[in-house]
């Protein structure tokens, strides 16, 4: 096995290790049990849908996945860049999935060195996207690499010049701090449609007041973001409404 330019995905749940503690920790055992099975649960949603991803070739070409515990690699080689929107495609189905069930993910998306297949997954990048994960934090985001974003620019023939919100497909936008990320609350109609959607935006603003509820300040951090992401994107969908030009950078 030799190590390749690969562009990397490193996906985990974020709080796992604390709902781990919280199955051992419980003292009533029906409750542990039940605590447990909703956590088993989970894992088993996250590798059906990946699995799924794959078997209708969703992820395509040379992309490898492998998954461990609650987290998911994948990747492809950098000189398939071109197809990298088709892994953004899945996290952000993946994202909205786990949020329906009150979890959230966080992960980060890099380009460097790696050796990867089915059984065997080493190499620098494999770091550097922990690495980038564990950054990513602060916030319930799966962030991207701009030097990635910069090669699916330029492997599609994207332009670069601004333009407008309603025209461009988005599963992935640019964040207030100029780091890109995978957009699970904008552009959710061919993943939810109707009561879905209601649904999915109730479960989420009820996550939201839940989180800022939280003594913790690096918890309310994490649901003050998100409370102004959900605001931002109810924001857009009204002004598109509207015909109102909202200006981006892709």
């Amino acid at each position: 096995m030799q190590y390749e330019n690969r562009i990397i995905a490193y996906i985990d749940i974020l709080g796992f290790s604390e709902m781990i503690k919280k199955t051992v920790n419980e003292v009533q055992p029906k409750v542990a049990q039940e605590k447990l099975d909703a956590l088993v649960s989970v894992i088993s949603t996250i590798k059906k849908q990946m699995n799924t991803a794959v078997a209708k070739r969703v992820l395509m070409g040379s992309c490898c996945l492998t998954m461990f515990s609650d987290t998911v690699v994948l990747s492809l080689p950098k000189a398939e860049s071109a197809k990298v929107l088709a892994i953004f495609d899945v996290l952000k189905k993946l994202q909205v999935t786990m949020l329906t069930k009150g979890i959230l993910l966080r992960g980060s998306v890099v380009q460097g060195k790696r050796g990867h297949t089915k059984e065997w997954s080493r190499g620098p990048a494999l770091v550097n996207a922990y690495a980038g994960e564990s950054k990513s934090a602060v916030y319930p985001r799966i962030v991207i690499d701009p030097r990635v974003t910069f090669l699916y620019l330029r492997e599609n023939g994207v332009p670069l010049e601004k333009r407008r919100v309603k025209d461009e497909p988005k599963s992935f936008s640019e964040d207030f701090d100029g780091t890109f990320y995978i957009d699970y609350f904008n552009e959710l109609e061919e993943l939810l449609k109707g009561e879905k959607k209601e649904h999915y935006r109730n479960k989420m603003e009820a996550l939201i007041k839940k989180g800022l509820e939280s003594k913790d300040t690096g918890i309310r951090m994490k649901y003050l973001w998100m409370r102004k992401k959900l605001k931002e994107a109810l924001q857009i969908e009204e002004d598109v409404k509207n015909d109102t030009l909202y200006e981006i950078s892709r």
